[in-house]
């Protein structure tokens, strides 16, 4: 895709999409393969010896269709590399080099929670690109202040208290499945330096209690609560590419 491309001749891609960015693990026998660490299995929720394969794929948001850009081989720590620092590496490379006829096209930069780190964000904001993604259930989240400052001296107060993901006084509610609460807000997250936009899905069982729940955020705070999950959902396209790919070789 060079730089004279433009969205008329983008087809399919006309349309606004997302950057995607996820890994997935190639099981791998033996002791002399090129790569050869440990890496975690999603399909078995551990770490194993294998090999890892780290991806960057535009995804369109009309037909969901995913295009890979970018396809790496993850070094593994006996060789003193970093693994997010080398996905960081990638999305910057990717970032300089194929995104250039993609201006005001690309919605946003969409990954899970593994890549939940404040140097992500710093760099797809630097991009004026929306970073959405999956925090902890648990996530460190500040409520502004917005009550009236006592007359004291000494700073103002900035923060109203901690997010108890329990109570949800002062947050909006967003329809949503039938067996499901979803509520939005926009918090200050220390761990990250900045404000976000949240939405709280709240999985309920058959008697309509809270089983689980799952928090994921946008850097857009202006971001409708909708559209971040939308766009969280459609990331998954990329499972079907590494599904392909380790078919055809086998």
């Amino acid at each position: 895709m060079g730089t004279g491309a433009t969205p008329d001749s983008l087809g399919v891609l006309g349309s606004r999409f997302i950057l995607a960015i996820d890994a997935s693990f190639i099981p791998k026998s033996g002791k002399h393969t090129e790569g050869l660490g440990a890496f975690w299995n999603g399909s078995q929720s551990r770490s194993e010896t294998g090999l890892e394969l780290s991806c960057l794929a535009l995804i369109s948001l009309t037909g969901q269709h995913a295009f890979p850009l970018d396809i790496r081989q993850t070094r593994p720590k006996q060789d003193r590399a970093d693994r997010l620092e080398q996905y960081l590496e990638q999305l910057k490379d990717v970032f300089s080099r194929r995104l250039d006829g993609l201006s005001g096209q690309l919605r946003a930069v969409v990954a899970d929670g593994q890549y939940a780190k404040k140097m992500f964000m710093d760099a797809v904001h630097a991009e004026q690109i929306a970073f959405v993604t999956k925090l902890q259930s648990n996530a460190n989240l500040l409520y502004p202040f917005t009550g009236e400052h006592s007359k004291r001296r000494g700073a103002r107060r900035k923060w109203g208290g901690k997010v108890d993901f329990k109570d949800w006084s002062g947050w909006q509610s967003v329809p949503g499945d039938t067996q499901e609460r979803v509520w939005t807000r926009v918090v200050w997250a220390p761990h990250f330096a900045r404000f976000l936009r949240v939405v709280v899905i709240e999985r309920l069982d058959r008697k309509g209690q809270v089983k689980a729940h799952v928090v994921l955020c946008s850097t857009d705070t202006t971001m409708p609560a909708q559209e971040i999950r939308a766009l969280y959902s459609a990331r998954f396209q990329l499972e079907f590419v590494f599904r392909d790919a380790k078919q055809f070789g086998g």
